[in-house]
C-alpha cells in the first residue's frame, strides 16, 4: 500500500505541477490575448482614419476629374475661338482684296467712260437751314443770292473728296 501512496503522492505532485504549468500557460495566453485585443483596438482607430482618408482621396480624385474636364472644355473652346479668328481674318483679307479689285475696276470703268472731271463744292452756312451752293443760298425751300457776304464768308466751309465729289460738312 505504501507503494500506492508513493505513486499517489508522485501522481499528486505531478498533477499539481502539471496543473501549475497549465495555469501559468493559461495566464500567459490570457495576457497575450489582452495584448492582441489592445493592438486590435489601436488598429481599429487607424482603420477609421484610413477610411476617412480614403473618402477624402475619393473626393479629391472627383474634384481633379472635374477640373480636368473643365480644362479640356476650355481647351476645346480656345481652339474653336482660334479657328473662328483665323476664319474671320481670312474673310477680312478676302474682302480687302475684293475692295482693292473693286476700286481698280471702278477706276478702269471711269477711264473707259471718259467722264469729265467735275468740281462740286458744298458750303454750309453757320445758320441752321441755310446752305450755300455756288453763290446761291437755299433757305428752307427758297432760293436767294449770296452776294451779301461778310458773315457768310466767315462761316463757309468747302469740302470735296479726293475724287472731286462734294460732301456736306457739319
Amino acid at each position: 500500500m505504501e507503494e500506492i501512496s508513493i505513486k499517489d503522492k508522485l501522481c499528486t505532485q505531478g498533477l499539481s505541477s502539471i496543473l501549475a504549468y497549465y495555469r501559468e500557460r493559461v495566464d500567459t495566453i490570457q495576457k497575450e490575448r489582452d495584448e492582441w485585443f489592445e493592438r486590435l483596438e489601436s488598429l481599429r482607430i487607424s482603420q477609421e482614419d484610413y477610411h476617412k482618408q480614403e473618402w477624402e482621396l475619393k473626393k479629391r480624385n472627383e474634384e481633379i476629374a472635374e477640373l480636368q474636364k473643365s480644362l479640356s472644355d476650355s481647351h476645346v473652346a480656345l481652339l474653336e475661338e482660334r479657328e473662328l479668328t483665323l476664319r474671320l481674318r481670312r474673310d477680312n483679307e478676302e474682302l480687302q482684296g475684293r475692295a482693292v479689285e473693286d476700286r481698280r475696276k471702278i477706276m478702269e470703268l471711269l477711264a473707259l467712260n471718259g467722264s469729265v472731271e467735275q468740281d462740286i463744292t458744298y458750303v454750309k452756312d453757320c445758320r441752321p437751314g441755310i446752305f450755300v451752293f455756288r453763290n446761291t443760298v437755299f433757305r428752307q425751300g427758297t432760293e436767294a443770292s449770296a452776294d451779301d457776304g461778310s458773315r457768310k464768308s466767315e462761316c463757309r466751309e468747302e469740302v470735296s473728296d479726293e475724287n472731286g465729289f462734294g460732301k456736306e460738312n457739319d
